[in-house]
C-alpha cells in the first residue's frame, strides 16, 4: 500500500533527526544508510546523548471535501527505540503506547504502530501526544507514565511541484503551505540509488539542490519529502529521552 510506504520513508526521516540534535541548524546531519525508493531502510538513529527516542508522526494526506475544499486528514503513527541509538543496537523496553495505541516490537527491538484495517488513520494526535512505557529494569529502560511532550506538531507541509524531475539541472523543493511551529525542517530527495537531504531552520519554506547534487541521483521512481519537526527531551532515572513530533509530506516522483 503506497500510504504505508510513505510512512516508512517518513520514519526514516524522523529518526535521522537525532543524528544532529546537538548541531547547528545549518549543518548536514550525520549520514545514515539511505533508503532506496522502492525499499526504505530500517530505522538507524544516532544520537550522542540519547538513550531513547519517542517519535510521533503525522503523514499529510490531503483530500478534497465537497463545499470545504482541500483538507489534510493525516495518517498518524508512532515509533520508539531505546538503547545504544548511535550504534543502532536497541533493547527491549516492555510495552509502549502512544495515545493508548500499542506499538509492536520488531525483531531488532524497535517499536512501531502502523495504521491498518479498522484503524486506517492511526491514533488521534490532534490534541496532546501521550506516551506510556512500562520499562525494563534489566535493560535500564525507565518507566514512563502518561508523559506529554511540551511541544506541539508543526503545521503540515504540502508539495505541489512537478513529479517529473530532471537530474541535469538545479531543483527547488518548496512547501505551498506555510510551515510554522517547527524547530527544524528536512527537505529530501530519495532516488532508487541514493538520496539528497538538507536540514534547515524550521521557518525555511524551500531549498534548492544544485545541478551537481542532482547529478548524483539515480534515474527512476523516487520521492520528494518535506519533514518539519519539533523536539524536546527529558531525563528519567538518569537516561535522556527525546520526544519528536513530526509532520511530513511525501510525494512520488520520477527522476529523469
Amino acid at each position: 500500500m503506497k500510504t504505508n510506504l510513505f510512512i516508512k520513508i517518513a520514519i526514516v526521516s524522523a529518526v535521522m533527526t537525532l543524528a544532529s540534535c546537538d548541531k547547528k541548524e545549518e549543518e548536514t546531519p550525520t549520514p545514515v544508510t539511505p533508503p532506496a525508493a522502492s525499499a526504505p531502510a530500517t530505522i538507524n538513529p544516532a544520537g550522542s546523548d540519547a538513550f531513547g527516542a519517542l517519535i510521533a508522526l503525522q503523514t499529510a494526506n490531503y483530500i478534497a471535501v465537497p463545499f470545504l475544499g482541500e483538507i489534510n486528514q493525516p495518517v498518524n503513527t508512532g515509533v520508539a527505540v531505546f538503547g545504544n541509538l548511535s550504534g543502532g543496537t536497541y533493547v527491549d523496553a516492555g510495552n509502549i503506547t502512544i495515545n493508548t495505541k500499542a506499538l509492536t516490537k520488531q525483531t531488532n527491538n524497535y517499536y512501531i504502530y502502523t495504521p491498518a484495517g479498522t484503524d486506517p488513520l492511526g491514533p488521534d494526535l490532534s490534541d496532546n501526544v501521550t506516551w506510556n512505557v512500562t520499562g525494563n529494569s534489566a535493560n535500564s529502560v525507565p518507566a514512563l507514565n502518561n508523559v506529554i511532550p511540551s511541544q506541539s506538531f508543526p503545521v503540515a507541509p504540502k508539495y505541489d511541484g512537478v513529479t517529473s524531475i530532471p537530474r541535469n539541472a538545479a531543483f527547488t523543493v518548496s512547501s505551498t503551505i506555510l510551515i510554522t511551529g517547527a524547530d527544524t525542517t528536512y527537505f529530501s530527495l530519495f532516488s532508487p540509488t541514493t538520496f539528497l537531504q538538507k536540514r534547515v531552520a524550521g521557518d525555511i519554506q524551500s531549498v534548492t539542490f544544485t545541478a551537481d547534487e542532482m547529478a548524483t541521483l539515480g534515474a527512476g521512481t523516487g520521492y520528494v519529502q518535506i519533514a518539519p519537526y519539533s523536539m524536546s527531551s527529558q531525563t528519567f532515572d538518569g537516561k535522556k529521552i527525546y520526544f519528536v513530533n513530526e509532520s511530513v509530506v511525501t510525494k512520488s516522483v520520477t527522476f529523469n
